[in-house]
Order: C-alpha cells, then sequence, then structure tokens
C-alpha cells in the first residue's frame, strides 16, 4: 500500500522468514492483502510476484553497488496491491492479512494432512470438500475473511452435531444434505452471508 510508506509500524517481517532453495521459484507465489475497518472488510487484493521484470540478482546488484550491510539487509520493492484512489487507511484500520501464499505448495500440504488424518482417498474427494468450504464461504460473506472463518466453525458443528447425536438426528447419511440445503437457503434468502453488506443492484 502507499500509505505504509508513511505511517508508523508500517513494515513487519515474520513471524518467521523461509529461505528459497530456488529463489525463481518464489516468481510462482502470490501477494495478497486484506484491510479490516471495524471488523468488515473494506479492500482485499492480490499480485504475483511474477511481475517483478527485474531478476533478483540484478536488484541485489544495485543494492549493493554503493552501500555495504555489515549485519544484513532487506530489499522491499515497490508497492504490487494498490487500492483506488479514494481509498485511505484510517486509525484502527486493521491490515489483517498480509502474506505471500504459494497456492500449490498449500494445497498440497493440505491434501497431504488430510490424507493421513482420513487414510482413505478417493479421486473425487476434493470436490466435496470444496463444495462444503464453498458454503462455509458463502454463509459468512464471500470477501469477508471473519465471516468465512465463522461459516466454517457453524457447517463443523453442524456436521458434528448431525452425525454424532442419536437422538432425532437424521444421520451421516444426510450430512452432505444439510450442509447444501444450508447453501441453498443462504443464496436464495440472504446472498451477501451472515457477516457480509448487501450491496445495491448495479453499485
Amino acid at each position: 500500500l502507499p500509505q505504509a510508506k508513511v505511517w508508523d509500524n508500517c513494515c513487519g517481517l515474520g513471524p518467521c522468514i523461509l529461505i528459497a532453495d530456488q529463489p525463481e521459484k518464489i516468481r510462482e507465489a502470490e501477494i495478497a492483502v486484506e484491510i479490516l475497518r471495524g471488523g468488515k472488510s473494506v479492500f482485499g487484493g492480490s499480485t504475483s510476484i511474477g511481475r517483478i521484470k527485474r531478476s533478483f540478482e540484478e536488484l541485489i546488484g544495485y543494492l549493493f553497488r554503493n552501500q555495504s550491510f555489515p549485519t544484513g539487509v532487506f530489499l522491499l520493492t515497490g508497492t504490487g496491491v494498490v487500492p483506488p484512489d479514494d481509498f485511505t487507511l484510517l486509525r484502527g484500520d486493521e491490515v489483517f492479512d498480509v502474506a505471500v501464499i504459494a497456492r500449490q505448495r498449500l494445497a498440497g500440504v493440505a491434501g497431504l494432512l488430510y490424507a493421513l488424518y482420513s487414510t482413505n482417498i478417493a479421486y473425487d474427494q476434493g470436490f466435496t470438500l470444496g463444495l462444503i468450504a464453498f458454503t462455509s464461504a458463502v454463509l459468512g460473506g464471500i470477501g469477508n475473511l471473519p465471516g468465512a472463518v465463522l461459516g466454517a466453525i457453524l457447517i463443523g458443528l453442524i456436521q458434528q452435531f448431525n452425525e454424532g447425536l442419536s437422538w432425532h438426528a437424521p444421520g451421516s447419511d444426510w450430512t452432505q444434505s444439510i450442509v447444501f440445503a444450508i447453501l441453498i437457503l443462504i443464496l436464495v434468502f440472504r446472498p451477501e452471508g451472515l457477516l457480509g453488506e448487501r450491496t445495491p443492484e448495479g453499485g
């Protein structure tokens, strides 16, 4: 964000730094940012690191051309995610999610963890999980990270109560039907989700 150059405590690194074995591979990752105001998302965007035109070696060469850094240095490139001209940060805004995301690797790690937990794998298993995740996002509010978390918790509780209660519970065979029924009801009666804001037509 352009305003990050003038605000106190505007730059943070951590909580850890991952050193890439193949630096050019990092170009496959993305940088994502979301700004919350009063618990609601007011801006979100992402950009690919692959959009950096110069090579990393060239950037580092310019950095060390006329300066020395005995204890090390971090090289920060220019602004990659730019909000609209009429947007400005306000006191109390939270830059909620600034992350370097290698989506394929995260998806691979998630799949491995699920496989270790489930032990039974089918070729179409990800499709069902994806629909449940989409239902959670819609339930909480598309584009609203706290809403997505709330939706995931509610869907998880509904699934566990349905499969765990033996008194007046439809049973595990009906779990997916219940989840998708919730998705249909939300899309019909409250498409903005639980924490989302309704926008006017054409707005």
